[in-house]
């Protein structure tokens, strides 16, 4: 038999665990919920208020773990109807983490 010693989480670090894990649910949970909206509504009205621009967005999504976005159905037109700029989808990705890891951050 042998005597393997298990190893034990005391429960300062279980609270350390849990406070960790939680803040990283409700991170994940405002940034692919709440932060589309939000942004699509500020993008609006700054057009609108200060450059005279209709913004039109079909589908926004933000996935805040990999700091990526993705635009779905975009139009900016002028107060008069013309189109000044349109796209049907725009990814851009972002990713902080692996420019951290090679260093390449300016």
């Amino acid at each position: 038999m042998s005597n393997a010693i298990t190893p034990q989480i005391s429960n300062k670090n279980k609270k350390r665990l849990l406070g960790l894990g939680s803040l990283l649910g409700v991170y994940t949970l405002l940034g692919f919920l709440l932060v589309p909206v939000i942004v699509s509504k500020a993008a609006k009205d700054y057009l609108h208020e200060e450059l005279n621009l209709d913004l039109s967005l079909e589908n926004i999504e933000i996935n805040p773990l990999t700091l990526a976005v993705k635009l779905q159905g975009l139009a900016i037109k002028q107060l008069d109807g013309k189109v000044l700029i349109s796209a049907d989808d725009i990814y851009v990705n972002a990713s902080l983490m692996l420019s951290l890891w090679q260093k390449k951050l300016i």
